[in-house]
């Protein structure tokens, strides 16, 4: 992986996968930390996700990386941002990631592909292009849960039945 890493043209991506490796690796070797979980140690990620956008901002800059694989271990090690993350809401979003995953991309391509025709995106007020985002993320829910709940759903139910099967 650091071979792949250290030629590709570009980085960014592959840094990705790296520090992902780095935090698993982390996770396995200190596998005990429940000082991250604290509630008063919320306010680490949280500075974290605010320094992420403060520190010399670039699309792949290593230093958000390091921030952001920091922020990722209290995560990792329980934090649960007071509670937000066990809502239902979340669980919701969780269970349905991977189809959020596979959906907003196209989602968003369309939308603001759309949106240029009528006006250039890259002219839009900051108001409206974040009032655009934000229908753009409920209906990349709305997509994501539909996909979920009649593609995904399914064939993981077939899957638990048939490990079921093989255990008995």
């Amino acid at each position: 992986v650091l071979a792949v890493i250290a030629l590709a043209p570009d980085k960014g991506y592959w840094m990705i996968f790296l520090f992902g490796i780095l935090a698993a690796h982390t996770l396995k070797v200190l596998p005990k930390q429940t000082w991250a979980a604290k509630s008063v140690a919320t306010f680490v990620p949280l500075i974290g996700l605010v320094l992420v956008y403060l520190v010399d901002y670039k699309p792949y800059g290593i230093l958000q990386y390091c921030i952001t694989f920091f922020i990722f271990l209290f995560f990792l090690y329980g934090n649960t941002i007071w509670g937000l993350l066990k809502t239902p809401a979340a669980k919701l979003l969780g269970t349905m990631s991977y189809s959020i995953y596979l959906v907003h991309g196209i989602v968003l391509y369309v939308i603001l592909k759309g949106v240029d025709i009528i006006h250039p995106v890259a002219l839009l007020s900051p108001i409206a292009f974040w009032s655009i985002m934000l229908v753009s993320a409920l209906i990349i829910i709305l997509i994501s849960g539909l996909t979920y709940r009649y593609i995904e759903y399914p064939f993981l139910k077939k899957y638990k039945a048939k490990l079921a099967d093989k255990v008995m």
